[in-house]
């Protein structure tokens, strides 16, 4: 009688449990796995943070990878916090600090960005996106000619990389050194013909050259690329109005919607 409570017993425990083995299971595939969709990789990580059951690196990658999803939908704060805890159980996690670097930026803590893409740096110099995440909020600080070195690190570590070039035309540009931003942009261009911001970023410099029929056409590859962004629509209005108008007319117009446009902002990668 004993033994058949034992036998009923064991086979009752192994009905119950191994659906929540399973479900875990898929939790775990969901916050690790690298083809999650965004929602499963949240609900997967949040469960695997709750369990209890990772330490260490293990953990702080659920962190990180939770951390970028919110990141991705601009939950800043939320996004930072969890890139936090990731750091504290994995200091040495560059791929981290990149990404906190840029949950910063986007927050407007540019002092704060600039410190973790640094310590990212110091421990692996070789990330070409941690200068361009660097370089942009430097920039954004009003510090153009570090975030030229910045940009012109990240062209040296992957000469291929758009992003670097048409970052780099944009601190050109403010600086006012129209036409090595127009260099700049041309590569960036060459690299991706479909980079609607490098299209705009151009098309401004052209026009406070006074180059007003190449900004034009500039801007209307922008809006044929991204419908949706109205800058490059006001640019184009500007570019317009400046080329019927005698000189200087336009030029307050065009640095008074630049002004206000602030600076375009790059994704980082999907996994930190």
């Amino acid at each position: 009688m004993k033994v058949g409570y034992q036998v009923a017993f064991s086979l009752l425990m192994a009905l119950t449990t191994g659906p929540v083995f399973a479900q875990t299971q898929e939790q775990l595939d969901w916050c690790y796995g690298k083809d999650s969709a965004p929602e499963k990789t949240v609900d997967g990580c949040t469960a695997v943070i709750q369990s209890g059951t990772k330490t260490g690196k293990d953990l702080a990658l659920a962190f990180a990878y939770r951390g970028f999803v919110l990141l991705k939908r601009g939950k800043l704060d939320s996004a930072i916090q969890d890139f936090g805890e990731a750091i504290r159980l994995d200091p040495i996690d560059a791929n981290t600090r990149i990404n906190r670097c840029t949950a910063y930026s986007f927050a407007g803590r540019f002092d704060q960005a600039i410190e973790d893409c640094s310590e990212a740096i110091r421990l692996n110099p070789k990330i070409a996106r941690t200068f361009v995440n660097r370089g942009f909020a430097y920039r954004n600080k009003g510090d153009y000619d570090n975030a030229i070195k910045d940009y012109g690190e990240a062209i040296r570590l992957d000469p291929k990389l758009a992003i670097a070039y048409n970052g780099r035309g944009k601190a050109y540009g403010d600086k006012g050194d129209y036409d090595n931003a127009i260099k700049d942009y041309d590569r960036a261009i060459e690299l991706n013909p479909n980079y609607a911001d490098a299209f705009n970023g151009r098309g401004v410099a052209h026009a406070r050259k006074g180059e007003y029929d190449r900004a034009i056409a500039d801007f209307d590859q922008a809006i044929r690329l991204d419908p949706q962004d109205k800058f490059p629509v006001e640019n184009r209005a500007l570019a317009v109005e400046k080329s019927r108008k005698p000189p200087n007319a336009l030029q307050q117009a065009i640095e008074r919607s630049i002004e206000a446009q602030g600076v375009p902002t790059s994704r980082p990668s999907r996994r930190p």
